[in-house]
């Protein structure tokens, strides 16, 4: 059963370009492209001895940028970054809410000089 053609499977393009390297593990990529199209579930045909045995490869990696970012972080390093990303937001609002306020004391410095005469 080395490889008669009568035993296995016919290969296509992709397979036989594939045939002279070496086996793939899960927990590689399988390309940039597959890397940014979801979620991905891609069987491919071993060429071991047993051609019944399938490998699954998952990749949880989002299109745009998006990525399960959860899935790579130790829990603290996520709760401290998240807890970073509250205050800095709350940095930010208080930061309009300053630069609101400053623009209405600009506004009304500059009505009380267009009363007494100054431009």
């Amino acid at each position: 059963m080395s490889g008669s053609p009568r035993h296995r499977p016919r290969r296509t393009g992709v397979e036989q370009r594939k045939a002279g390297r070496p086996k793939r593990t899960g927990d590689r990529a399988w390309s940039a492209k597959a890397a940014t199209a979801g979620l991905l579930k891609r069987a491919a045909a071993e060429d071991d001895e047993d051609d019944d045995e399938v490998e699954v490869v998952e990749s949880h990696t989002h299109g745009k940028g998006k990525a399960l970012v959860r899935n790579w972080l130790d829990a603290k390093v996520a709760a401290d970054l998240l807890q970073s990303l509250r205050l800095l937001r709350a940095e930010a609002a208080e930061s309009q809410a300053a630069y609101l306020r400053l623009q209405v004391h600009v506004n009304q410095l500059a009505e009380a000089l267009e009363k007494i005469g100054v431009e």
